[in-house]
C-alpha cells in the first residue's frame, strides 16, 4: 500500500478492534510522537517471562497493530525483515522461520534493534490486551486505545458491538428525540 501512494497504512490482526472510533489517527501519531523519521509504530507485548526477546531481554513487540509510515528506509526495514531468516544479514534469525510467533520475534530479536531511531514502541496497555485479559500486575493490558483479542477472543464480538453503539446511539437517540418532539 505505501508504493501505491499512500503515506500511513494502519496494519491489524483479525482479532483487533478500536475500543473508540471517533478517536482520529493523528491523535494517535501525536501522543505516541510518531515524526517523519518513525517507520514503524507498535506495541509491546505483555510484561511476562515468555515474552522477552533471546538476544537483549527486552519485552518482545507484538505485531498484531502496526501503523507502518512511508519514510526512505520503510522499505528496506520490510525487506530485511522478510529476509531475516535466510540469515543473510542477521546471524541466528533462522531460529524463528517455523518457530510460534515467529515474525514478532524475528522483529523484536533483530529488526528492531537494527533501525531503533526508526521505530516507535507504544506502551502494552495502550495498544495491547483488553480489560477481560486475566493476567496481573504489569502483565495486564487493558488495550485503552486499541484492543488486541488475542488472549479473549471469544469477547471481540461483543466489544466491537459496544464500540459501534457508543458511535451509533447518541446520533440515533437525537434523531428519535427530534421525531418525537415534532410529532
Amino acid at each position: 500500500m505505501l508504493r501505491a501512494g499512500y503515506q500511513y497504512v494502519v496494519f491489524t490482526d483479525s482479532d483487533v478492534m478500536f475500543p473508540h472510533m471517533k478517536l482520529p489517527i493523528e491523535y494517535l501519531l501525536e501522543r505516541w510522537n510518531v515524526t517523519s523519521e518513525i517507520a514503524v509504530t507498535l506495541g509491546l507485548a505483555p510484561d511476562l517471562p515468555s515474552r522477552h526477546d533471546r538476544i537483549h531481554h527486552k519485552i518482545i513487540s507484538n505485531t498484531g497493530f502496526m501503523i507502518v509510515q512511508k519514510t526512505s528506509l520503510t522499505e528496506a526495514i520490510f525487506q530485511d525483515w522478510i529476509d531475516c531468516p535466510t540469515e543473510v544479514k542477521f546471524k541466528g534469525c533462522k531460529h524463528w522461520k517455523k518457530e510460534l510467533w515467529h515474525e514478532q520475534s524475528a522483529y523484536s530479536d533483530y529488526i528492531r534493534y537494527e533501525y531503533q531511531n526508526h521505530m516507535r514502541e507504544v506502551p502494552c496497555n495502550e495498544v495491547n490486551g483488553a480489560p477481560e485479559q486475566q493476567e496481573q500486575g504489569a502483565a495486564h493490558c487493558d488495550g485503552l486505545l486499541v484492543r488486541h483479542y488475542w488472549v479473549a477472543k471469544e469477547k471481540l464480538k461483543n466489544a466491537v458491538k459496544e464500540s459501534l453503539g457508543e458511535l451509533l446511539w447518541p446520533s440515533m437517540m437525537h434523531d428519535l428525540i427530534k421525531d418525537w418532539v415534532d410529532v
